[in-house]
């Protein structure tokens, strides 16, 4: 009896070992994703059907300026610079559009790191988090957001961008198939947890 119980306590160490060991990599994995990563975040006014379709104006017009940079950058950080320099630019293509929209909302943008939360796209999900990125806040912003990733541009190429990921991180984002869920579901998990906490 003592025997069995001895393996069943070591078969539960290993177990919980191993969990904590896995739950660690995956959020070094998510936090390394995470790093390569720029996300937008447009949030609307207000949940009404105007002031949603006003968000995705403002979201198209703030895609297009950054698509018609000359130079586009070559890694996450270089992205967040090229923002940060041009805002001036973004800021007049929101007041356009919310112009052009009769729109009388203030608006405010904001480039920072901020919790996302699990978002799937039309191949795949990515895992919750804190991410760097462009935060746009329309009027109130009581509504709900549109989210996408820029960098790599996600939003506009999934395919290209997805491909510009590095093998492990290719393997964190979520497929319907098993390793790939265990792995995304265990960063998914540490990253609310680490929200919680932080």
């Amino acid at each position: 009896m003592k025997i069995l119980r001895r393996r069943m306590e070591c078969t539960i160490a290993l177990t919980l070992c191993l969990t904590m060991g896995y739950a660690l990599f995956s959020a070094h994995s998510q936090r390394s994703l995470a790093e390569d990563l720029v996300r937008l975040r447009v949030v609307a006014n207000s949940d009404s059907a105007y002031d949603q379709s006003v968000k995705l104006a403002v979201r198209d017009a703030v895609l297009e300026e950054i698509a018609g940079w000359e130079l586009q950058p070559d890694c996450a950080q270089e992205m967040m610079n090229e923002l940060d320099s041009r805002r001036g630019r973004i800021a007049q293509a929101v007041r356009r559009t919310l112009d052009a929209c009769g729109s009388e909302d203030g608006f405010v943008i904001r480039l920072d790191r901020d919790f996302y939360p699990t978002r799937t796209y039309e191949t795949f999900s990515l895992p919750a988090g804190e991410y760097q990125g462009l935060r746009i806040f329309l009027g109130e912003g009581a509504g709900h957001n549109w989210w996408c990733v820029i960098y790599p541009a996600l939003c506009l190429d999934t395919v290209s961008a997805e491909q510009s990921l590095t093998g492990e991180q290719r393997g964190l984002i979520h497929r319907d198939t098993g390793e790939y869920a265990v792995r995304f579901r265990m960063a998914e998990v540490v990253g609310e947890l680490e929200a919680l906490l932080g």
